[in-house]
């Protein structure tokens, strides 16, 4: 083994080797097999041919394959010697099926942007979607490791003259609490003692941008407005969906002692699942320890004839993440019910743990088809549930990056916690055909050979990490 202390960087490549050859000499390598057996390629590298002895039909290397070959390798070694980074290509993320976990890229625009790839075979785009918040929020896997900062020690986030990276504390609170039961929105100030009665409430005293996890009382249900009331019946009405802007938000559940003890039981294990997968009974007593709380969804038809729904709505670069919600339309409409907007926008991006989406063939879909506007969403142990075929998304416009966890079976009993069992999820089973979306449709995504050949043909409007199969509409 080496002595530590004898290891020193090696010399720097300030030239690559051949890089001043006579052109005679050297040459672009191929990828593949060349007409020339005895010329070597990167596919194959040097062909049996130049190892087999000349008095048996063998032929020396070419000289020219060496120097291709060192001078590729060495040009390698001078970008990395210069600190140079790389950027997205689509086609080299193709062709070596997705970059590896811990890759860097950089932005072509902002050069002092940085990304770490945190999933095997991504071939996403990191400077597109939403990146990577939390393993909850994982967006499209690409997280921001280093961004530009004032040093100016009046803004919010600074560097120091050490090169710290400090931040002032603002005044906003983390945790707020809310409830139908015992909320008030006038005399409640966001405590468990004195909680307040809606979402809309907790929002206005968290600053544009702001963190917040907003607490809803067990087993309670609430309305999907901003006042937590079913006032959604006309345009001036509008104004009373939940408008979350460029906040991070995240909605969980207290008041629960099943819940409680849950997340202890969960800590002291060092589990890798979230609590909010856990089911709340058996399946002889499903409702034993209820918990999940119950979100209703009013609507209307406007005098033009179009769908408007209670509805998250926000800005680009917010986010919010449901845990232990159940979704219910309140009104069921036609499959092809002209609608005007979605439950969830595609301005914002979401991550729904441990959640029901119930009564789907109500509405004609829940989110999707704003337009241009892209989203990215994630399924964490999540069933979805209607009478007849339901669509969750719109495809007609925009485009949606979904991610999944694997389905599972409801009840199935937590090998780590064998005194849970996991709520069960058909996230990808019912999403896993055609028939349940609205919009559906193919779209040519690139061609068998460059620019020319057969089309290959991907799906519109959506990537998810599933198969979709195609079913007759006949």
């Amino acid at each position: 083994m080496a002595d530590p202390k004898t290891i020193k960087p090696p010399r720097r490549t300030t030239i690559a080797f051949g890089e001043n050859a006579d052109p005679a000499t050297i040459r672009t390598l191929p990828e593949s097999q060349p007409s020339d057996a005895s010329q070597a390629s990167y596919a194959m590298g040097f062909p049996r041919r130049t190892m087999t002895p000349i008095e048996n039909g063998g032929q020396p290397p070419q000289g020219p394959d060496m120097n291709a070959i060192l001078y590729d390798l060495s040009r390698h070694a001078q970008w990395q010697d210069a600190g140079g980074v790389a950027h997205y290509d689509a086609a080299f993320a193709s062709a070596i099926g997705g970059y590896p976990v811990g890759a860097i890229l950089q932005n072509p625009l902002l050069p002092y942007l940085l990304y770490v790839n945190l999933r095997n075979a991504n071939r996403v785009d990191p400077t597109t979607g939403t990146n990577w918040k939390s393993m909850t929020a994982p967006g499209n896997y690409w997280a921001v490791v280093s961004g530009q900062v004032s040093d100016d020690p009046d803004n919010i986030l600074f560097r120091d003259h050490d090169g710290r990276l400090l931040a002032k504390v603002s005044g906003a609170r983390n945790n707020l609490y809310i409830s139908t039961s015992a909320g008030n929105d006038t005399t409640g100030d966001g405590s468990q003692e004195k909680p307040y009665f809606s979402i809309g409430k907790a929002l206005s005293v968290i600053p544009e941008g702001g963190t917040v996890a907003l607490w809803l009382k067990a087993a309670e249900t609430y309305y999907l407005t901003a006042d937590n009331t079913a006032r959604f019946g006309g345009y001036a009405d509008i104004d009373n969906r939940i408008n979350i802007g460029r906040r991070l938000i995240t909605i969980e559940i207290w008041g629960s002692s099943f819940l409680d003890q849950a997340r202890k039981d969960f800590a002291a294990q060092n589990s890798s699942a979230n609590p909010y997968t856990i089911a709340e009974g058996t399946a002889e007593q499903p409702s034993k320890n209820a918990f999940r709380v119950n979100i209703q969804i009013p609507s209307f038809v406007t005098e033009q004839g179009s769908l408007l729904t209670g509805s998250i709505v926000g800005n680009n670069g917010g986010n919010i993440q449901f845990n232990g919600c159940n979704f219910i339309p309140l009104q069921a409409y036609p499959a092809q019910q002209p609608t005007d907007g979605t439950v969830f926008s595609p301005t914002v991006s979401y991550q729904f743990v441990g959640c029901r989406f119930l009564n789907l063939e109500y509405f004609p879909y829940m989110m999707g088809g704003w337009g241009s506007y892209s989203t990215t969403v994630h399924f964490g142990m999540c069933q979805f549930h209607s009478a007849t075929q339901g669509r969750f998304f719109n495809l007609d416009s925009g485009q949606i990056i979904v991610t999944t966890d694997s389905d599972i079976s409801p009840y199935t009993v937590y090998d780590l916690l064998p005194q849970y069992q996991f709520l069960g999820s058909n996230t990808r089973r019912y999403n896993g055909s055609s028939a349940a979306y609205y919009g559906w449709g193919l779209k040519v995504i690139g061609y068998l050979e460059a620019g020319k050949g057969q089309p290959v043909y991907g799906y519109k409007g959506i990537d998810p990490d599933y198969e979709i199969q195609i079913v007759s509409s006949g």
